[in-house]
This record gives structure tokens, C-alpha cells and sequence, in this order.
């Protein structure tokens, strides 16, 4: 007799084994994956909320704060720009330094402000031309307590030069500043040298002077010297432009040219609209310029020959500037593209290798997720207004002080109401504007390849560039080259350089006491030549 089964016991053993057995081996794999995920991608919001909305960058600029402020820390001079108590910071509006410095010779060529309001999203950029005439005095930094001074600056009857020669002012006082704390570390003690450098203007700890002072190299040593005086002359720099222009300085960046054709790579390249042919040679500067006209596709090194190329311009370095404008525009679209972002990761590294900044990892994260939120019809682009002048057979280019503190004053002010003439003390030595208008990033988008102020015959910049030449001047540069970049006349001074000494404009001549001690400061500018020799 066939022996009966139970189905219904067979059934039920076999849905009790699946319980058992639970989930497969590729189930898990998949659920722990999933939940790294989830915790990586909220790490990743969390770490982007913090820096977007609830961390405060710091100002890394000590001594240069106008007010106290809650986005700026060590504001050691209140008074700085004369601002009333009862004028305060706009929260979240920050002023940021972008100099473009030539290493050799210590000529920042590149010289932008630019301020980022967070809360409404905009960026106004100022560039300013390197031949600006400004006036700077060793006193700058001489107070009671070494530090940088804006009381004994009043913008005057001081050293004239052009504003690219500045930072080799501020090289060579920080060169002289080192030469004397090293003679007085010589053989002291840590707490002796600690004392040292606290009652130091250069901001340098025992560290670092230690460091520099037992290099094992000479290269070594160069190399810790050089970013000493170049941490000074960025704020000497900073000094100049705050007190000059009304614009403390909270951030500062520096690149050179090498770094500038990396990063432009990094990015995959940019998208511009050439608007002549540039066909330039300088093998002194293994400079070699050859772009098409038309819509082209410039990687690093093409973007430095756009950048740098001005012969044949009729408003020369102004047009060269307005090029910039081209290029900075298409710079900003490519990071905020597709493209840009997928490449961030190698932004980043090109950055961190070739830019010299007082930005922390941190606020730079902040600057960073904000600038996302970027609207190209709130970006501007602003040339310092002003003109050209020849002052004792030198060219110059004279601020238009007027609209000057119109543009700052709705571009580029920090503060909660406008600043007033007493906190602008540059010196204008020509009347008139013939600069490019502020135009936004989506206007330059919008309308190339018809700007037209690139062209030879167009704008009242170009016509005034060429009648402010003098008799012996072309298209050419005054010692008969071509260089798109430099000139005699344009190598002002720069650290073991002995500055010329151009005179102050007539209509600010001082006094003959006064001027016995023009001379002297313009003598101590060149105390690194002289120590050098000795």
C-alpha cells in the first residue's frame, strides 16, 4: 500500500526554510552599498549646507579692517578709512585682491578688486590698469608699533610711480625688515627670537624665521625668502588700495603666469570670440602669439598669449584690459558648465599648486558652493576710470577720481552708505574718462563677436590713447619693440631695483621741506640694492 504524503506539512516546512535561509549574498551587498551611499551623500549635504549657509569666512588681512565687523577678525584700525561709527559692514559683502605677479622682476601686470556680495549673488570686478599713478611712502608701515600706518599716508607729497611697481615697494621694505631681524636672531635665544619677531611689522613667527635662517639650501632659502616679502607687499598692496580707493582688501590672490596656463587647462580650455588676428614674436620672453580671428577654442598657453596681446591695439593696454574682460567671462561660464564641474577636481589641484592666497580650505569651500548660485547678468566687469598722461616724458595712466568713487560707491562698497572724498585719497593728474562702461558677463556674452572695442577705429578710449602718445611713440613701444607685455618705462622698481624717481604732479608739488623728504623716501626704496652691495 503507497505510502500518503502531506502536502500541506511539505508546504509549510518550505516556507519556514526561506524564512530561515533570509536574504541572498548579492541583497546585502547591494543594501550595504546603498546605505554607504546614503551616508556619504548626506555627509556631502551636510558638509554643503555648512559651508553654504552657516560658516562665516574670516578677513586674513590683519590691520587693513576699516570697522569692526562680523566678517573680518584682528580689525586693529577702526579708523582706518574715517568711517563714522554709525556706518557698518554689509554682512556677507567681501573685497578680494587677484594680482598677476611677474616673478623675475616683481611687476604685478594683473591687478583686479573684486567684490562677491553672497546674499545677493552678484561679483563686480575692477581691474586696474598697470600704469595707474599712485603715490606710496615708507611711512606707510612706520607707526608707533611698526605696523602698517594709514594715519602718516595722506596720498600727496609723497613717491610717485605706476601701481605694477608696488608690491616690488612693499618687496624691498620687507627685504630690509628681514635683513634686520636675521642680524638680530643671530645667536639668540628661542624666547629672544620669538620677542624679535612679535615686535616685527613683517607678521612672521620664530618658526619661520628659524626656518629661513637654517635652510640647508640656497634655493631653499630663496624660495622661503621670496613668499616673505611677497606675504608683505600683498599687504602693503592692500594698504595702498584701501587707503587710495576706499576698497579694504579681506582676501588676496596670486598667481603667475605658469599656474594661470595650468588652471586654464585644468578646465578643458574656453570658448572666445577672437576679434583680430594676433600674430606676435618675443623670443627674449619665449613669448609666441598666434591666434586667428573668430570664434576659437583657446587652451592655457593661447589663453595667456589673448590675455597679453596688445600690439596693434590703438588703446593699447586698455584694450588689452577689455580683452581680459572676454576672457574672464568665458573663464566664469566654462566653471559653472557641465564641463567645468566634472573637471573641478583638477581645478582644484592646479589651484592649490599655483595660486598664492590667505584663503583657508575652509573659506574657500564656503566661496566655493556660493559661486554656484552665480548669475552672469549680476557679474560686472568695471575698468578703473581714468585716462592717459604723460608726467616728465613717463606714461601714466591718471585716475578719474569722481567717477571713481561713483563706481566703488555702487560697485565695490563693503559699507552700508556711501563713502565720501576723505576716504579717497589717490592723486588725479589727468581729467577725463575714456575707459570701457561697466558691462555685465551676460552682456559680453550676449554681444560677441559686435563689442567692437577691441577695433582700432572704435571708441573715444582708442582716440584718446593715441593722442595721449607722445611725438616719438607709435603703435610701438617707447624703446622701439613691440612687446605686448613690458617696457623700460613700465619697470618702475621691483625688489634690488633702484626705483626712478618721477616727480609728484606740479599742481601737488610740496613744499621744499616736503620735498627733501620725498627724495629720502624715494632713496629708501632702494635700500636692498644698497644692503645687497655691502
Amino acid at each position: 500500500m503507497a505510502k500518503k504524503t502531506d502536502l500541506g506539512a511539505t508546504a509549510e516546512f518550505r516556507i519556514k526554510r526561506k524564512k530561515k535561509k533570509g536574504l541572498a549574498g548579492w541583497q546585502k551587498f547591494l543594501i550595504a552599498v546603498a546605505a554607504v551611499l546614503c551616508v556619504i551623500v548626506l555627509a556631502v549635504l551636510g558638509v554643503f549646507t555648512y559651508f553654504k549657509y552657516i560658516h562665516k569666512p574670516i578677513s586674513g588681512i590683519s590691520g587693513l579692517s576699516p570697522v569692526s565687523q562680523p566678517n573680518t577678525a584682528d580689525s586693529v584700525n577702526g579708523d582706518a578709512l574715517a568711517v563714522p561709527d554709525d556706518i557698518s559692514v554689509v554682512s556677507d559683502r567681501y573685497n578680494f585682491l587677484v594680482v598677476g605677479c611677474d616673478r623675475a622682476e616683481w611687476l604685478s601686470d594683473v591687478i583686479m578688486i573684486a567684490t562677491y556680495d553672497v546674499k545677493e549673488k552678484s561679483l563686480s570686478i575692477m581691474q586696474i590698469p598697470r600704469d595707474t599713478y599712485v603715490t606710496v611712502n615708507n611711512k606707510l608701515i612706520l607707526d608707533e608699533n611698526g605696523a602698517i600706518s594709514f594715519e602718516n599716508f595722506d596720498g600727496k607729497n609723497d613717491y610717485g610711480c605706476k601701481i605694477n611697481s608696488v608690491l616690488g615697494h612693499g618687496g624691498n621694505l620687507a627685504a630690509s625688515e628681514l635683513s634686520r631681524i636675521v642680524s638680530l636672531a643671530s645667536g639668540a635665544s628661542n624666547t629672544e627670537i620669538d620677542t624679535i619677531c612679535k615686535e616685527s611689522f613683517l607678521d612672521i613667527d620664530s618658526k619661520t624665521l628659524s626656518a629661513y635662517m637654517n635652510a640647508a639650501t640656497r634655493a631653499e632659502k630663496s624660495a622661503m625668502e621670496y613668499d616673505i616679502k611677497l606675504k608683505f607687499g600683498i599687504r602693503y598692496l592692500s594698504a595702498l588700495l584701501a587707503r587710495s580707493f576706499g576698497t579694504p582688501i579681506d582676501f588676496y590672490a596670486q598667481v603667475n603666469l605658469d599656474g594661470f596656463v595650468n588652471i586654464v587647462d585644468a578646465i578643458g580650455g574656453v570658448d572666445v570670440y577672437v576679434q583680430q588676428d594676433m600674430d606676435y614674436d618675443d623670443p627674449y620672453q619665449d613669448l609666441h602669439i598666434h591666434i586667428k580671428q573668430g570664434q576659437q577654442h583657446l587652451n592655457g598657453k593661447d589663453a595667456e598669449g589673448f590675455i597679453r596681446f596688445r600690439y596693434g591695439y590703438a588703446a593699447a593696454d586698455i584694450a588689452r584690459i577689455d580683452a581680459q574682460k572676454i576672457f574672464m567671462t568665458a573663464f566664469i561660464k566654462k566653471v559653472l558648465s557641465l564641463e567645468g564641474i566634472m573637471n573641478l577636481n583638477d581645478l582644484i589641484k592646479q589651484v592649490s599648486a599655483n595660486l598664492t592666497t590667505n584663503l583657508s580650505f575652509s573659506d574657500a569651500l564656503y566661496f566655493a558652493t556660493n559661486a554656484l548660485d552665480l548669475d552672469l547678468s549680476k557679474v560686472v566687469m568695471l575698468t578703473m576710470p581714468g585716462s592717459p598722461k604723460y608726467l616728465d616724458g613717463v606714461s601714466y595712466y591718471s585716475i578719474d577720481k569722481k567717477t571713481m568713487m561713483e563706481y566703488v560707491n555702487t560697485y565695490l562698497n563693503k559699507f552700508s552708505e556711501p563713502l565720501g572724498e576723505e576716504n579717497f585719497y589717490a592723486v588725479e593728474i589727468a581729467a577725463g574718462n575714456t575707459s570701457t562702461p561697466p558691462l555685465t558677463a551676460a552682456d559680453i556674452t550676449e554681444q560677441q563677436p559686435n563689442l567692437g572695442f577691441l577695433r582700432p577705429s572704435s571708441g573715444s578710449g582708442s582716440s584718446a590713447a593715441q593722442s595721449a602718445q607722445s611725438p616719438s611713440e607709435t603703435s610701438e613701444n617707447r624703446d622701439g619693440n613691440s612687446d605686448p607685455e613690458t617696457t623700460d618705462s613700465d619697470r618702475d622698481t621691483g625688489p634690488d631695483i633702484e626705483p626712478e624717481t618721477e616727480s609728484v604732479p606740479e599742481e601737488e608739488s610740496p613744499s621744499d621741506a616736503d620735498a627733501s623728504l620725498v627724495e629720502e623716501t624715494a632713496l629708501t626704496d632702494a635700500f636692498s640694492l644698497e644692503e645687497d652691495a655691502a
